[in-house]
C-alpha cells in the first residue's frame, strides 16, 4: 500500500477539510475499496475483560508500517497493541481521496440512502454518510495518490513485546473479517454509476 500520511480525520461537525485547497470543487471521478489500519491500546478492564483505546485522528493509518510506528512512539513498559485492517468505501477525486469506513456502527453504510454521483463533489460525499456518534462511521481525506485499490479478507495483529529497545513483534491475531455487505453494495452501486458516466 501506498504511504502518506492522514491528512485530515473529519469530526462530524469540523469543515477544517474544507480548507484543503481545491478539496471543495473536486469532483468524484471513481471508487473502490481500501483498507485503513486502526491501531489500539488493550488494556485489562474489570473482571478478566479488555478495552481498546485509541487517540481519534492518530489511529488511522493509510500502511502497515505506519500504524506499526504508532504503536511503538506510544508504547510504555508492559503496553499491548492491536492493529485492526478496515474495509472503507473511496471515492476518488482529481486530487483528493475520502474514505468513509464504519467501526462501531449500528446501521451499514448502505441504509444511509444510494449515492447519486453524477457531479458530486467529495465534501458531497461526506454529507451523505452523517455519524450518528463521534465514532461509528469515520471519514479520512488522503491524496488521490495514496489510494490503492484492495480486497478482503480484514485481519488483525496483536503485539509481543520482549522488552527492553526491541521493536514489537506482530502475530496474525484470531479475527479474520470479510468485507461488510452494506460497504460492498455502496461501492457496487456507485461503480455501475462510474461505468455509465
Amino acid at each position: 500500500m501506498s504511504s502518506g500520511k492522514l491528512l485530515k480525520a473529519l469530526e462530524p461537525q469540523g469543515d477544517a477539510w474544507l480548507r484543503l485547497p481545491d478539496f471543495r470543487r473536486d469532483i468524484v471521478k471513481s471508487v473502490c475499496l481500501g483498507k485503513v489500519f486502526m491501531t489500539t491500546e488493550i488494556r485489562s478492564s474489570w473482571n478478566y475483560s479488555t478495552s481498546h483505546r485509541y487517540q481519534w485522528a492518530d489511529a488511522f493509518c493509510f500502511d502497515l508500517a505506519q500504524a506499526k510506528q504508532h504503536a511503538e512512539d506510544r508504547r510504555t513498559k508492559g503496553s499491548r497493541w492491536q492493529i485492526k485492517e478496515y474495509a472503507a468505501c473511496v471515492f476518488r477525486g482529481e486530487h483528493y481521496a475520502i474514505w468513509i469506513l464504519e467501526i462501531n456502527a449500528d446501521r451499514s453504510l448502505s441504509e444511509f440512502g444510494e449515492v447519486t454521483l453524477s457531479g458530486m463533489e467529495l465534501k458531497d460525499i461526506s454529507e451523505n454518510f452523517p455519524p450518528r456518534r463521534k465514532n461509528s462511521v469515520i471519514q479520512l481525506v488522503s491524496l488521490r495518490s495514496q489510494v490503492v485499490a484492495t480486497k478482503g479478507p480484514f485481519r488483525s495483529l496483536d503485539s509481543d513485546s520482549s522488552g527492553g529497545r526491541r521493536h514489537l513483534s506482530w502475530s496474525s491475531g484470531d479475527q479474520v473479517r470479510r468485507t461488510p455487505r452494506g460497504v460492498t453494495k455502496v461501492i457496487e452501486n456507485c461503480a455501475r454509476q462510474v461505468r455509465g458516466m
